[in-house]
Protein backbone atom coordinates (compact mmCIF):
# COMPACT_ATOMS: atom_id res chain seq x y z
CA UNK A 1 0.00 0.00 0.00
CA UNK A 2 2.92 2.26 -0.60
CA UNK A 3 0.85 4.82 -2.44
CA UNK A 4 -2.07 5.18 -0.06
CA UNK A 5 -2.60 8.74 1.11
CA UNK A 6 -3.07 8.75 4.90
CA UNK A 7 -5.04 11.42 6.67
CA UNK A 8 -3.70 13.48 9.56
CA UNK A 9 -3.96 12.15 13.09
CA UNK A 10 -3.83 14.16 16.29
CA UNK A 11 -1.54 12.38 18.72
CA UNK A 12 -2.53 12.38 22.35
CA UNK A 13 -0.11 14.21 24.66
CA UNK A 14 1.70 16.03 21.85
CA UNK A 15 0.74 19.58 22.84
CA UNK A 16 -2.11 19.69 20.31
CA UNK A 17 0.44 19.37 17.49
CA UNK A 18 -1.10 17.72 14.45
CA UNK A 19 1.37 15.34 12.85
CA UNK A 20 0.71 14.58 9.19
CA UNK A 21 2.15 11.34 7.90
CA UNK A 22 2.11 10.42 4.24
CA UNK A 23 3.01 7.02 2.88
CA UNK A 24 3.05 8.49 -0.64
CA UNK A 25 6.78 7.90 -0.67
CA UNK A 26 7.76 5.63 -3.47
CA UNK A 27 5.11 6.00 -6.16
CA UNK A 28 2.60 8.35 -7.76
CA UNK A 29 -0.84 8.26 -6.16
CA UNK A 30 -2.50 6.97 -9.34
CA UNK A 31 -0.04 4.13 -10.05
CA UNK A 32 -0.55 0.40 -9.77
CA UNK A 33 2.31 -1.77 -8.57
CA UNK A 34 4.16 -4.44 -10.51
CA UNK A 35 6.46 -6.70 -8.48
CA UNK A 36 9.74 -8.51 -8.94
CA UNK A 37 8.93 -12.22 -8.95
CA UNK A 38 12.38 -13.77 -9.33
CA UNK A 39 16.03 -12.76 -9.67
CA UNK A 40 18.28 -15.37 -11.32
CA UNK A 41 22.03 -15.24 -11.87
CA UNK A 42 25.07 -13.90 -10.09
CA UNK A 43 25.03 -10.19 -9.50
CA UNK A 44 22.84 -7.39 -8.25
CA UNK A 45 19.79 -5.60 -9.52
CA UNK A 46 19.15 -1.92 -8.93
CA UNK A 47 15.86 -0.07 -9.31
CA UNK A 48 15.82 3.60 -10.23
CA UNK A 49 12.69 5.18 -8.80
CA UNK A 50 11.06 7.91 -10.85
CA UNK A 51 8.92 9.78 -8.31
CA UNK A 52 10.72 10.88 -6.25
CA UNK A 53 13.99 10.06 -7.97
CA UNK A 54 16.26 7.69 -6.04
CA UNK A 55 17.85 4.28 -6.57
CA UNK A 56 18.07 1.15 -4.42
CA UNK A 57 18.96 -2.51 -4.53
CA UNK A 58 16.17 -4.82 -5.61
CA UNK A 59 14.86 -8.03 -4.07
CA UNK A 60 12.12 -10.51 -4.87
CA UNK A 61 8.66 -9.16 -4.06
CA UNK A 62 9.68 -5.48 -4.43
CA UNK A 63 7.03 -3.08 -5.74
CA UNK A 64 7.71 -1.45 -9.09
CA UNK A 65 5.93 1.49 -10.71
CA UNK A 66 5.44 2.71 -14.25
CA UNK A 67 8.20 5.33 -14.23
CA UNK A 68 10.83 3.07 -12.62
CA UNK A 69 13.83 1.51 -14.34
CA UNK A 70 15.20 -2.00 -13.66
CA UNK A 71 18.99 -2.25 -14.03
CA UNK A 72 20.32 -5.83 -13.66
CA UNK A 73 24.01 -6.67 -13.73
CA UNK A 74 25.23 -8.59 -16.77
CA UNK A 75 24.10 -12.21 -16.59
CA UNK A 76 21.21 -11.50 -14.24
CA UNK A 77 17.60 -12.14 -15.30
CA UNK A 78 14.69 -10.46 -13.54
CA UNK A 79 11.14 -11.84 -13.82
CA UNK A 80 8.48 -9.16 -13.31
CA UNK A 81 4.79 -9.64 -12.57
CA UNK A 82 2.95 -6.80 -14.30
CA UNK A 83 -0.22 -5.29 -12.78
CA UNK A 84 -2.39 -7.21 -15.25
CA UNK A 85 -0.88 -10.51 -14.11
CA UNK A 86 1.44 -11.12 -17.08
CA UNK A 87 5.09 -12.11 -16.58
CA UNK A 88 7.95 -10.32 -18.28
CA UNK A 89 11.68 -11.10 -18.34
CA UNK A 90 14.29 -8.34 -18.04
CA UNK A 91 18.02 -8.89 -18.74
CA UNK A 92 19.16 -5.31 -19.48
CA UNK A 93 18.33 -1.82 -18.23
CA UNK A 94 14.64 -1.31 -19.02
CA UNK A 95 11.88 1.12 -18.16
CA UNK A 96 8.80 -0.39 -16.53
CA UNK A 97 6.53 1.49 -18.91
CA UNK A 98 7.88 -0.72 -21.70
CA UNK A 99 8.29 -3.90 -19.67
CA UNK A 100 4.62 -3.72 -18.65
CA UNK A 101 2.89 -1.79 -21.46
CA UNK A 102 -0.56 -2.48 -20.01
CA UNK A 103 -1.38 -1.08 -16.59
CA UNK A 104 -4.70 -1.31 -14.79
CA UNK A 105 -6.69 1.89 -14.69
CA UNK A 106 -8.75 1.01 -11.61
CA UNK A 107 -9.25 3.87 -9.20
CA UNK A 108 -6.86 3.55 -6.26
CA UNK A 109 -8.24 3.57 -2.74
CA UNK A 110 -8.51 6.76 -0.85
CA UNK A 111 -7.72 7.31 2.82
CA UNK A 112 -8.49 5.33 5.95
CA UNK A 113 -11.83 5.96 7.68
CA UNK A 114 -10.92 7.66 10.98
CA UNK A 115 -13.97 6.06 12.64
CA UNK A 116 -12.30 2.65 12.46
CA UNK A 117 -9.34 3.58 14.69
CA UNK A 118 -9.09 1.20 17.65
CA UNK A 119 -7.58 -2.19 18.32
CA UNK A 120 -5.60 -0.77 21.25
CA UNK A 121 -7.08 -2.24 24.45
CA UNK A 122 -6.02 -5.90 24.78
CA UNK A 123 -8.59 -6.38 27.58
CA UNK A 124 -11.55 -6.26 25.20
CA UNK A 125 -12.47 -8.58 22.31
CA UNK A 126 -12.00 -5.93 19.62
CA UNK A 127 -12.96 -7.01 16.10
CA UNK A 128 -10.13 -8.04 13.76
CA UNK A 129 -11.95 -9.34 10.69
CA UNK A 130 -14.24 -8.49 9.02
CA UNK A 131 -13.74 -4.84 10.00
CA UNK A 132 -14.82 -2.03 7.66
CA UNK A 133 -14.29 -4.18 4.60
CA UNK A 134 -15.79 -5.77 1.53
CA UNK A 135 -15.90 -9.58 1.32
CA UNK A 136 -15.88 -12.07 -1.53
CA UNK A 137 -17.87 -14.70 0.33
CA UNK A 138 -21.09 -14.75 2.37
CA UNK A 139 -19.70 -17.22 4.92
CA UNK A 140 -16.87 -15.23 6.52
CA UNK A 141 -14.54 -16.24 9.33
CA UNK A 142 -15.21 -13.89 12.24
CA UNK A 143 -12.03 -13.11 14.22
CA UNK A 144 -11.44 -11.02 17.32
CA UNK A 145 -8.83 -10.29 19.97
CA UNK A 146 -8.51 -13.12 22.51
CA UNK A 147 -8.99 -11.70 26.02
CA UNK A 148 -6.94 -13.15 28.86
CA UNK A 149 -9.19 -15.03 31.31
CA UNK A 150 -12.20 -15.16 28.98
CA UNK A 151 -13.70 -18.65 28.75
CA UNK A 152 -16.70 -18.01 26.52
CA UNK A 153 -17.50 -15.44 23.84
CA UNK A 154 -20.96 -14.57 22.54
CA UNK A 155 -20.91 -13.51 18.89
CA UNK A 156 -23.85 -11.61 17.40
CA UNK A 157 -24.22 -10.67 13.72
CA UNK A 158 -26.71 -7.95 12.80
CA UNK A 159 -28.18 -7.09 9.42
CA UNK A 160 -30.52 -4.37 8.14
CA UNK A 161 -33.47 -6.01 9.92
CA UNK A 162 -31.81 -6.95 13.19
CA UNK A 163 -29.99 -10.02 14.54
CA UNK A 164 -29.31 -12.65 11.88
CA UNK A 165 -27.11 -15.07 13.84
CA UNK A 166 -25.79 -15.70 17.36
CA UNK A 167 -23.39 -18.26 18.73
CA UNK A 168 -21.25 -18.99 21.79
CA UNK A 169 -17.71 -20.28 21.47
CA UNK A 170 -14.56 -20.76 23.52
CA UNK A 171 -12.35 -19.85 20.56
CA UNK A 172 -11.34 -16.38 19.30
CA UNK A 173 -12.75 -17.01 15.84
CA UNK A 174 -15.75 -18.74 14.32
CA UNK A 175 -17.10 -19.38 10.83
CA UNK A 176 -20.38 -17.57 10.25
CA UNK A 177 -23.07 -20.25 10.32
CA UNK A 178 -26.26 -18.37 9.58
CA UNK A 179 -28.15 -17.88 6.34
CA UNK A 180 -25.97 -16.63 3.46
CA UNK A 181 -25.44 -12.91 3.80
CA UNK A 182 -27.16 -10.71 1.25
CA UNK A 183 -24.71 -9.10 -1.22
CA UNK A 184 -24.51 -5.34 -0.90
CA UNK A 185 -26.24 -5.10 2.50
CA UNK A 186 -24.45 -3.58 5.48
CA UNK A 187 -23.77 -6.03 8.32
CA UNK A 188 -22.22 -5.46 11.73
CA UNK A 189 -21.23 -7.78 14.55
CA UNK A 190 -20.23 -7.76 18.18
CA UNK A 191 -18.38 -10.02 20.60
CA UNK A 192 -18.93 -10.17 24.36
CA UNK A 193 -16.93 -12.15 26.92
CA UNK A 194 -18.36 -14.08 29.83
CA UNK A 195 -16.75 -11.40 32.01
CA UNK A 196 -18.81 -8.63 30.39
CA UNK A 197 -16.13 -7.12 28.13
CA UNK A 198 -17.50 -6.11 24.73
CA UNK A 199 -16.16 -5.21 21.31
CA UNK A 200 -18.43 -2.16 21.56
CA UNK A 201 -15.84 -0.73 23.98
CA UNK A 202 -13.26 -0.52 21.18
CA UNK A 203 -11.85 3.02 21.17
CA UNK A 204 -9.06 5.00 19.61
CA UNK A 205 -6.39 6.56 21.80
CA UNK A 206 -8.40 9.79 21.98
CA UNK A 207 -11.34 7.94 23.55
CA UNK A 208 -13.50 8.00 20.42
CA UNK A 209 -15.50 4.79 19.95
CA UNK A 210 -14.69 2.87 16.76
CA UNK A 211 -17.99 2.88 14.94
CA UNK A 212 -17.54 2.26 11.19
CA UNK A 213 -16.80 -1.45 11.54
CA UNK A 214 -19.51 -2.79 9.24
CA UNK A 215 -18.87 -5.07 6.26
CA UNK A 216 -20.52 -5.88 2.94
CA UNK A 217 -20.40 -8.93 0.65
CA UNK A 218 -19.69 -8.23 -3.02
CA UNK A 219 -22.41 -8.91 -5.54
CA UNK A 220 -21.80 -12.08 -7.55
CA UNK A 221 -20.75 -10.42 -10.82
CA UNK A 222 -18.25 -8.17 -9.05
CA UNK A 223 -16.87 -11.06 -6.98
CA UNK A 224 -16.43 -13.10 -10.17
CA UNK A 225 -14.53 -10.23 -11.80
CA UNK A 226 -12.15 -10.03 -8.82
CA UNK A 227 -11.58 -13.79 -8.81
CA UNK A 228 -10.84 -13.67 -12.54
CA UNK A 229 -8.13 -11.07 -11.89
CA UNK A 230 -6.54 -13.20 -9.18
CA UNK A 231 -6.62 -16.24 -11.48
CA UNK A 232 -4.47 -14.31 -13.97
CA UNK A 233 -1.75 -14.15 -11.33
CA UNK A 234 -1.35 -17.92 -11.41
CA UNK A 235 -1.55 -20.64 -8.78
CA UNK A 236 2.04 -20.73 -7.53
CA UNK A 237 2.14 -20.36 -3.75
CA UNK A 238 4.92 -17.79 -3.66
CA UNK A 239 5.20 -14.78 -1.43
CA UNK A 240 5.24 -12.50 -4.47
CA UNK A 241 1.95 -13.91 -5.75
CA UNK A 242 0.44 -13.41 -2.28
CA UNK A 243 1.65 -9.79 -2.28
CA UNK A 244 0.17 -9.20 -5.74
CA UNK A 245 -3.18 -10.65 -4.64
CA UNK A 246 -3.07 -8.50 -1.49
CA UNK A 247 -2.35 -5.45 -3.68
CA UNK A 248 -5.41 -6.22 -5.78
CA UNK A 249 -7.66 -6.79 -2.77
CA UNK A 250 -6.36 -3.83 -0.76
CA UNK A 251 -6.87 -1.38 -3.62
CA UNK A 252 -10.23 -2.66 -4.82
CA UNK A 253 -13.27 -0.42 -4.68
CA UNK A 254 -16.73 -1.17 -6.05
CA UNK A 255 -17.51 0.47 -9.41
CA UNK A 256 -18.96 3.96 -8.99
CA UNK A 257 -22.08 2.96 -10.94
CA UNK A 258 -22.92 0.35 -8.26
CA UNK A 259 -22.29 2.28 -5.05
CA UNK A 260 -26.00 2.88 -4.45
CA UNK A 261 -26.53 -0.89 -4.34
CA UNK A 262 -24.10 -1.01 -1.41
CA UNK A 263 -25.57 1.97 0.43
CA UNK A 264 -22.32 3.89 -0.03
CA UNK A 265 -21.65 7.47 -1.05
CA UNK A 266 -18.89 8.87 -3.25
CA UNK A 267 -17.09 9.86 -0.05
CA UNK A 268 -17.41 6.60 1.87
CA UNK A 269 -16.87 4.17 -1.02
CA UNK A 270 -13.15 4.93 -1.14
CA UNK A 271 -12.63 3.70 2.41
CA UNK A 272 -14.01 0.22 1.63
CA UNK A 273 -11.79 -2.34 -0.06
CA UNK A 274 -11.23 -6.08 0.19
CA UNK A 275 -8.79 -5.35 3.01
CA UNK A 276 -10.01 -8.25 5.14
CA UNK A 277 -9.32 -10.66 2.26
CA UNK A 278 -5.88 -9.08 1.74
CA UNK A 279 -4.99 -9.49 5.42
CA UNK A 280 -6.05 -13.16 5.33
CA UNK A 281 -3.80 -13.83 2.31
CA UNK A 282 -0.72 -12.35 4.00
CA UNK A 283 -1.45 -13.89 7.42
CA UNK A 284 -1.56 -17.29 5.68
CA UNK A 285 1.96 -16.59 4.38
CA UNK A 286 3.14 -15.80 7.91
CA UNK A 287 1.61 -19.03 9.23
CA UNK A 288 3.42 -20.89 6.46
CA UNK A 289 6.74 -19.59 7.74
CA UNK A 290 7.18 -16.66 5.34
CA UNK A 291 8.10 -13.34 6.89
CA UNK A 292 10.08 -10.93 4.72
CA UNK A 293 10.29 -7.20 5.51
CA UNK A 294 8.10 -6.56 2.45
CA UNK A 295 5.38 -8.92 3.67
CA UNK A 296 5.31 -7.60 7.25
CA UNK A 297 5.38 -3.96 6.12
CA UNK A 298 2.48 -4.60 3.74
CA UNK A 299 0.57 -6.36 6.53
CA UNK A 300 1.19 -3.40 8.83
CA UNK A 301 -0.22 -1.04 6.20
CA UNK A 302 -3.35 -3.19 5.88
CA UNK A 303 -3.90 -3.39 9.65
CA UNK A 304 -3.57 0.38 9.81
CA UNK A 305 -5.99 0.73 6.90
CA UNK A 306 -8.68 -1.07 8.92
CA UNK A 307 -7.97 0.78 12.19
CA UNK A 308 -6.06 -1.99 13.98
CA UNK A 309 -3.42 0.26 15.51
CA UNK A 310 -1.64 -2.16 17.84
CA UNK A 311 -1.46 -4.94 15.23
CA UNK A 312 -0.07 -2.45 12.70
CA UNK A 313 2.71 -1.51 15.12
CA UNK A 314 3.54 -5.17 15.77
CA UNK A 315 3.78 -5.87 12.04
CA UNK A 316 6.04 -2.84 11.43
CA UNK A 317 8.33 -4.01 14.26
CA UNK A 318 8.57 -7.46 12.65
CA UNK A 319 9.38 -5.88 9.29
CA UNK A 320 12.21 -3.95 10.93
CA UNK A 321 13.55 -7.05 12.70
CA UNK A 322 13.44 -9.09 9.47
CA UNK A 323 15.58 -6.61 7.50
CA UNK A 324 19.12 -7.87 7.03
CA UNK A 325 20.69 -6.26 3.96
CA UNK A 326 20.77 -3.38 1.45
CA UNK A 327 17.86 -4.85 -0.54
CA UNK A 328 15.64 -4.48 2.55
CA UNK A 329 16.47 -0.80 3.10
CA UNK A 330 13.30 0.60 1.53
CA UNK A 331 10.94 -1.60 3.52
CA UNK A 332 12.99 -1.12 6.70
CA UNK A 333 12.68 2.64 6.20
CA UNK A 334 8.95 2.57 5.45
CA UNK A 335 8.35 0.29 8.44
CA UNK A 336 10.10 2.76 10.76
CA UNK A 337 8.02 5.53 9.19
CA UNK A 338 4.86 3.50 9.84
CA UNK A 339 5.97 2.79 13.41
CA UNK A 340 6.42 6.53 13.95
CA UNK A 341 2.87 7.06 12.75
CA UNK A 342 1.53 4.37 15.10
CA UNK A 343 3.35 5.79 18.12
CA UNK A 344 2.16 9.30 17.28
CA UNK A 345 -1.38 8.00 17.63
CA UNK A 346 -0.49 5.99 20.75
CA UNK A 347 0.98 9.13 22.32
CA UNK A 348 4.48 7.71 22.80
CA UNK A 349 6.60 10.71 21.85
CA UNK A 350 9.94 9.04 22.67
CA UNK A 351 9.42 5.98 20.44
CA UNK A 352 7.82 8.14 17.74
CA UNK A 353 10.88 10.40 17.55
CA UNK A 354 13.24 7.40 17.59
CA UNK A 355 11.29 5.82 14.75
CA UNK A 356 11.25 8.97 12.64
CA UNK A 357 14.99 9.49 13.14
CA UNK A 358 15.60 5.95 11.94
CA UNK A 359 13.29 6.52 8.97
CA UNK A 360 15.21 9.69 8.11
CA UNK A 361 18.48 7.72 8.21
CA UNK A 362 16.92 5.19 5.85
CA UNK A 363 15.86 7.89 3.39
CA UNK A 364 19.42 9.23 3.44
CA UNK A 365 20.59 5.75 2.40
CA UNK A 366 17.97 5.74 -0.36
CA UNK A 367 19.08 9.23 -1.41
CA UNK A 368 15.48 10.36 -1.19
CA UNK A 369 16.32 13.93 -0.27
CA UNK A 370 12.74 15.18 -0.39
CA UNK A 371 11.72 12.78 2.41
CA UNK A 372 14.92 13.52 4.34
CA UNK A 373 14.06 17.24 4.37
CA UNK A 374 10.41 16.59 5.23
CA UNK A 375 11.27 14.38 8.20
CA UNK A 376 13.92 16.83 9.38
CA UNK A 377 11.23 19.54 9.59
CA UNK A 378 8.79 17.22 11.37
CA UNK A 379 11.38 16.07 13.92
CA UNK A 380 12.46 19.64 14.65
CA UNK A 381 8.82 20.67 15.15
CA UNK A 382 8.24 17.85 17.61
CA UNK A 383 11.45 18.52 19.50
CA UNK A 384 10.47 22.19 19.88
CA UNK A 385 7.10 21.11 21.24
CA UNK A 386 8.82 18.78 23.72
CA UNK A 387 11.04 21.55 25.08
CA UNK A 388 8.12 23.84 25.88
Amino acid sequence: MGFIRWQAFRAIGLSSLTIVFSLAIVAPADADAARIAEIDGRGKVRVQRDNPSHSLFAREGMELYRGDWIMPDRGVEVTVFCPNGLERSVTAASGLGKVCPRWRTDRARGSQAAETAGGVDVNIPYLISPRHTLLLDGKPILRWNAVAGAKVYRVTVMGPKGVVWEVQTQESQVVYGGKPLEPGAAYSWTVKTDGGKSSLEDRGTDGTVATALDFRVLRSDEAMAVRAMTTQLGTRKSETIALMVADLYGDYTVPMKTIAAYGLSQKTVETYSLSGEAIAVLEAQVKAGKGSPILYRKLGDLYWQTGLIRLAGNAYEKAIAAGNGPADLEDWTLAYYGLGKVNAVMGDRVVMLQSLRQARTGFVGLRNWAKVAELKRQIEQMEKGKSR
